[in-house]
Order: C-alpha cells, then structure tokens, then sequence
C-alpha cells in the first residue's frame, strides 16, 4: 500500500508544527482532495494525488500542552480541538464539524458517493480501537465501488 510520501504531505506536516501550542495528539485522517473539493481515496493510495490536494481533517484532541484529555467528554475535547484550529486558521488542517441529523448526512454522503460517516456519543471519553461508543456507517453504493480497496488490505497480508 502507497502512503502519502513526505514529499507529498510535507504542506500538511507543517501545519501541524505550526499549530499555536507546545504539544498536541490529535486523532484525524489525511486525505486527497479532488476539484469538488471531494476526498477521493484513490488519489491518495495510488499515488495520483498532486501535494496541493492533500490536507488533513480533524476529528478529536487527545493530549494538549502536555495534559492528557482522552477522559474528557467527546464534546468537550471537540470544543478544544476547534478553538485550536480557529486561532490557527490554516486551509490544510480542517476540522470535522458535527451534525445532530445523522441520518441526513448519510444521505449527503451518498448522494456524494462518500463512504460513510463515523457517530460518536459527545459524552464519552476517549477509547482507542473498537468500542461501544462510536460506530461506522458506511454509504450503501460505496463498498461495491470500492473493492480495489479491500484487495489492498487483503494482498498487504
């Protein structure tokens, strides 16, 4: 599996050390975006994707300046994780705003052909791997349109 090089990531690399505090662990994903402003997996994985298109997305603060957060509520380390970036304000590093309509931004992500949407309990600490406190949910079209994948993770074995 090709992850993105440090020539590729460099631009987002940067924008983390440049965030206004000492120290941060923040849980969030890298992603290629396409000219709708789209992820778009396969550029990322097979190399297509120029510098420019990758940038990353925040989902949670887990450490910061030092202090352990993860048994915070999820709302709580959210609200921190997004008044970090605002005072930041760097168009690479993004955060991942919440939607109380679950339901309906499924249906956006599938009308996008996304694949799918993570939900969290806002009053739960942070737990690594698998737990009961979060769940994803995948687009319906999306795992059919996807399966070179699910043969990268297969062959990487």
């Amino acid at each position: 599996m090709s992850w993105p090089t440090r020539a590729r990531s460099g631009r987002v690399t940067h924008a983390f050390r440049d965030l206004p505090a000492t120290s941060a662990i923040i849980d969030g994903e890298i992603v290629a975006v396409g000219s709708a402003g789209l992820p778009e997996f396969r550029r990322l994985h097979f190399r297509a994707a120029a510098p420019e298109s990758i940038c990353a997305w925040a989902f949670d603060l887990l450490h910061l300046n030092g202090k352990d957060l993860r048994e915070m509520p999820l709302a709580r380390r959210r609200d921190k994780l997004q008044a970090l970036i605002a005072r930041f304000d760097y168009p690479l590093l993004m955060f991942s705003e919440s939607f109380d309509d679950a339901d309906a931004l499924l249906r956006a992500c599938e009308a996008r052909e996304m694949e799918g949407i993570v939900c969290k309990r806002v009053d739960a600490p942070y737990r690594s791997g698998r737990c009961a406190t979060w769940v994803k949910v995948k687009c319906a079209g999306w795992r059919a349109a996807n399966r070179e994948r699910y043969r990268l993770f297969e062959n990487a074995r």
